[in-house]
């Protein structure tokens, strides 16, 4: 090994030593096969952590996992568990890096090595510290709007959270919000209500009242957004049952009540239009008056229903008077 060493200089500038070449010159010293894998891998492993020390994080993996299948072939399970710590810990130092810098995508990659691979060498610190950073990483990707990132970031961490409760909280509050607002983005509002309902039991912490504001608020929305689908397509009253369940997350807000009610108001008046033009009277009436009962605010529209109504009562008047010229003409 130390002559295969010295022939291709130092394994900093000269790179890594080709595992074979050593392995062969080992064995040729009457070495076991074994014993010249177990050797070379050590080998490997002492480059590596010599990068490691001099804070050359990626030179490190390198040599890692080149002792990583010579570990392996030798059944040294110890060295094995300490060369995927050794790993997990440069990798976390890379994912620091890179978020020191502002890389977010490449912070999540490395994290994610990290975790899996401290998780499997049982370097519980490792795991834990990697967890929060994942968590972190999350966290601005959901306020910046990269909900694909952070439902990565949450996913990587979330197996490894169970031993730290208000971690698990967090990362299962966050998960379900941030699939909440995936949906609520592309228009599928019953899923979105879904996501938000089941991250409702999780707000956690001193921030719980703040976090179950928002997801409330998210609701209203939501139910709101849902209302509209359903009016649009013609569903009136599917419409105001969504409206309805709106206004029980409006949190006493006035503003949003009002806002409700002109939704419930204007689904029955879009009723009362469809129903008037299939010359079905007596329900157009109906929904009009139903929509002049929640236009109490607005004179303008109160007094367009108003005829409305009055239009109902015109038709079906015509519509009476007809059938009794066709009844004398018989």
């Amino acid at each position: 090994v130390a002559a295969q060493m010295q022939a291709r200089g130092s394994a900093a500038s000269a790179g890594p030593v080709n595992a074979g070449d050593v392995v062969a010159a080992a064995t040729a010293q009457g070495l076991s096969q074994e014993s010249a894998q177990r050797y070379t891998a050590l080998l490997y492993a002492g480059l590596g952590n010599a990068m490691s020390a001099t804070a050359q994080p990626e030179q490190a993996l390198g040599y890692y996992e080149a002792a990583m299948p010579l570990a392996q072939a030798s059944l040294d399970s110890q060295l094995l568990m300490t060369l995927n710590g050794q790993m997990a810990a440069n990798h976390a130092s890379l994912g620091d890096a890179a978020e020191e810098h502002g890389r977010q995508d490449q912070a999540l990659i490395h994290y994610q090595q990290a975790i899996t691979l401290a998780d499997t060498a049982q370097y519980v610190t490792l795991v834990s510290h990697a967890s929060h950073q994942l968590l972190s990483l999350g966290n601005q990707a959901l306020n910046e709007g990269r909900y694909e990132q952070a439902v990565a970031a949450y996913q990587a961490a979330m197996p490894h959270a169970a031993g730290d409760p208000e971690l698990a909280s967090a990362l299962t509050y966050n998960l379900h919000l941030t699939l909440g607002n995936q949906a609520f983005d592309r228009g599928d509002y019953q899923q979105a209500i879904s996501a938000y309902q089941a991250a409702m039991p999780y707000a956690h912490g001193d921030a719980k009242p703040k976090l179950a504001s928002a997801l409330t608020h998210n609701l209203y929305l939501s139910y709101g957004r849902l209302g509209d689908a359903h009016v649009q397509a013609g569903r009136y009253p599917e419409g105001r049952a969504a409206y309805q369940k709106a206004l029980g997350f409006a949190q006493g807000s006035p503003q949003r009540a009002q806002a409700i009610a002109h939704q419930i108001g204007h689904s029955y008046a879009l009723e009362g239009d469809g129903q008037l033009q299939q010359q079905q009277y007596p329900d157009a009436r109906a929904a009009y008056q139903a929509a002049l009962e929640l236009a109490h605010d607005s004179p303008q529209l109160a007094e367009a229903l108003t005829r409305q109504i009055g239009l109902t009562h015109l038709f079906e008047g015509d519509v009476a008077f007809d059938r009794q010229q066709m009844d004398e003409a018989k």
